[in-house]
């Protein structure tokens, strides 16, 4: 997607961001929301609808994150992507094996845009598989924990980037959608 830098200077609290720079600077968190909960309490979503002016998307691109002119929360979220897997390919792709291979893929695909190669993947499944098996809640905790630090790390707002492709995929022709599980499914790495 885009991956904005924040800039090293405050932005003015009395006019909201000014550009992109100022919107990542509030996306992801450098503001003190506790001395400033007042002020950013509708500035966080007029942010996002301006960094969505920016990068050149629709304003309405950035409403799912809102119900009512309140942020959703994660568990609000987490129901709707649920809700529109269900609605766009059948229930028969709510099952664990589905939703696994789908983590593994995007995970790969990450990796894979970060420069990493098949042999370092290797490498680690070897690793992990060598170990006793972890339980669901635990590793699906260490998963999100793990996301959030490689964010950090490479300057990404984890819940804005979550935010907007799901808003990206909501814009998609469902029947493309299918299309593309179908092929998977041809492939054997989907049901």
């Amino acid at each position: 997607m885009f991956n904005l830098k924040p800039r090293k200077t405050t932005p003015q609290r009395d006019l909201g961001p000014a550009n992109a720079h100022d919107v990542a600077w509030y996306v992801q968190g450098k503001h003190n929301p506790t001395k400033h909960i007042e002020v950013f309490s509708r500035r966080w979503h007029d942010a996002i609808r301006l960094g969505a002016k920016v990068i050149g998307l629709e304003v309405d691109q950035c409403e799912c994150s809102m119900v009512k002119g309140e942020p959703i929360t994660r568990d609000q979220r987490q129901q709707a992507v649920v809700e529109f897997c269900i609605a766009t390919f059948g229930a028969v792709t709510m099952n664990t094996q589905e939703r696994i291979s789908r983590v593994v893929e995007e995970t790969l695909e990450l990796a894979q845009s970060e420069n990493m190669t098949k042999e370092q993947v290797e490498v680690l499944v070897n690793y992990v598989f060598s170990r006793p098996k972890g339980e669901p809640f635990q590793e699906a905790g260490g998963l999100g924990v793990t996301l959030l630090a490689y964010c950090g790390h490479v300057g990404i707002s984890a819940d804005f980037a979550e935010v907007t492709e799901f808003e990206r995929v909501l814009k998609v022709d469902r029947e493309t959608m299918r299309s593309r599980q179908k092929a998977k499914v041809a492939a054997g790495v989907a049901t």
